[in-house]
């Protein structure tokens, strides 16, 4: 497993923003049809598990985001 992540950290080092882009549609994608094919009696379920991930995984992702942004408007690289 260890192996693995260091194969998509070293993958990641050398795409750009398009190709990030193209493999998070594809990963959506795949969501909207993994939930299309839940039955309905078990949505609610999957609803609150897939919104309390989103939550923990966004947070992380956006704090580390806005910290960049004001780092480079520090730097002058950027205006908000």
């Amino acid at each position: 497993m260890k192996e693995l992540f260091q194969y998509a950290n070293d993958y990641l080092k050398t795409i750009d923003a398009k190709d990030m882009i193209l493999i998070k549609l594809c990963l959506v994608s795949l969501g909207i049809i993994i939930g299309i094919n839940i039955p309905k009696k078990h949505r609610k379920y999957v609803l609150v598990i897939v919104v309390f991930i989103f939550i923990i995984t966004y947070l992380p992702i956006l704090t580390d985001l806005i910290n960049s942004m004001l780092k480079h408007k520090d730097s002058g690289y950027i205006t908000l």
